[in-house]
C-alpha cells in the first residue's frame, strides 16, 4: 500500500522524527476532521512556525533489521509510519503544557517502535472512534490509543498486545453517592468515551444485571473526548465516569483531590493493543519491533516513566485472546 500525496495533504498531522524527535507547525489545508493541525517543517514547504523538540523516550537503540524485513511492501515508501492516536488520553497520549507537543506512554512507545523499524513517526490526532475505520481506508498504518482487545474489534483489525488494564469508576472525592462498578450504577448518570470498551462492553454488562434486578438502566453520557470525562463530573452532568484504569488513575492523581477511584476490583480486565489493518501484515513487523523493546528493557522503562508498571506485559502477541 503506497500513500498518496492527496492523503497526506488531507491529513492534519504531527510528525515525530525517530532520530531527532522534532516537531513543527504548519497549516494542513483541506482537512475535514477534528484532528491536529501540525506537520514537521521537513515534510512541508508551507511550514511557517519554528520547530520544537519533543521529549525522547530513551536513547535510540538502532534499527531492528529483522523487524524491518517484515514491513509490507509499500508502507515504508515515504519513510514514515502514520499512526492514528487520540492525543487527549493521559497518561497514554496527550498534549504537553505548550498544547503542541504530544507526550505520554503511547507517544514514547510508538516513537521507539518507529525507530526500530527505521521510520519517522507521524502522529495524527484523531477521534478515538474514527481510528479503526480509518485503518481499512489506509488513512493510517497503525492505531495507538489504548485500545482494549475485544472479539468484536478483532473482526475488524489485527492487534499487537502492549499493555494490560481494566475499567475503573472515577467519582468525586469522598464518593458521595457510594458508587461502584456494579448495580449501584443502575439509573445513575454515567460518562464514557464514545466508542470505548466502557460504552460497548461494560455498560451493557452492568445494564443486564440492572434489568435482572428490576432496576432502571444506566443513564449513559457518551462523550467525544476523554478530557471531557472530569468536566462532566465537575459540572454534574455525570455522577461517575468509566475509563481505562490507567487513564482514570492519572486523572485522580492529578486532580488536586477533586476525584478518586471508587473502591472495588477492576472489571473487564484484559490486554490492550495497537491496531493494524486486518491481514495487512503490518502487525507482524510491529510485533517484532515491540518484542525487541520489551526484551532490552526499553519498554519497561517507558511504562515505569508513565506510572503504568502494573500494566506491563512481556510478549507482543498478535491477536491475543481476551483473558
Amino acid at each position: 500500500m503506497s500513500k498518496t500525496s492527496t492523503t497526506r495533504a488531507r491529513a492534519a498531522c504531527i510528525t515525530v522524527s525517530a532520530a531527532a524527535l522534532v516537531l513543527g507547525l504548519a497549516a494542513c489545508g483541506g482537512s475535514t476532521t477534528a484532528e491536529s493541525s501540525a506537520v514537521a517543517p521537513a515534510e512541508s514547504a508551507a511550514a511557517s512556525a519554528p520547530a520544537a523538540s519533543a521529549p525522547a523516550a530513551s536513547a535510540a537503540a538502532g534499527v531492528d533489521a529483522a523487524a524491518v524485513a517484515l514491513i509490507p511492501a509499500g508502507i515504508a515508501d515515504d519513510g514514515a509510519l502514520t499512526v492514528g492516536m487520540e492525543v487527549a488520553y493521559p497518561p497514554f497520549g496527550y498534549m504537553d503544557t505548550d498544547n503542541v507537543t504530544p507526550i505520554g506512554f503511547d507517544v514514547d512507545l510508538a516513537t521507539e517502535m518507529a525507530n526500530r523499524l527505521g521510520l519517522k513517526l507521524v502522529i495524527v490526532d484523531a477521534g478515538f472512534d474514527s481510528i479503526i475505520p480509518s485503518l481499512a481506508s489506509n488513512r493510517y498504518e497503525a492505531g495507538v490509543s489504548a485500545f482494549s482487545i475485544t472479539p468484536e474489534r478483532q473482526k475488524e483489525v489485527d492487534f499487537v498486545t502492549y499493555f494490560e488494564s481494566g475499567d475503573s469508576a472515577l467519582v468525586l472525592a469522598g464518593n458521595p453517592k457510594g458508587l461502584s462498578l456494579d448495580t449501584r450504577l443502575c439509573g445513575v448518570k454515567t460518562a464514557v468515551l464514545k466508542g470505548s470498551t466502557q460504552e460497548v462492553v461494560t455498560i451493557p454488562a452492568i445494564d443486564a444485571d440492572c434489568k435482572a434486578a428490576g432496576m432502571a438502566p444506566i443513564e449513559v453520557l457518551s462523550l467525544g473526548g476523554s478530557e471531557e470525562l472530569p468536566l462532566a463530573l465537575q459540572s454534574g452532568r455525570a455522577d461517575v465516569a468509566l475509563a481505562d484504569s490507567g487513564n482514570a488513575a492519572y486523572i485522580a492523581q492529578n486532580s488536586a483531590g477533586a476525584f478518586e477511584i471508587a473502591v472495588g476490583p477492576l472489571i473487564n480486565a484484559g490486554p490492550g493493543g495497537m491496531v493494524f489493518k486486518k491481514g495487512g501484515g503490518m502487525a507482524e513487523a510491529a510485533s517484532a519491533a515491540l518484542q525487541g523493546l520489551m526484551d532490552d528493557g526499553t519498554y519497561g522503562a517507558i511504562a515505569d516513566k508513565w506510572g503504568l508498571s502494573s500494566g506491563k506485559v512481556t510478549t507482543a502477541t498478535i491477536n491475543a485472546a481476551k483473558g
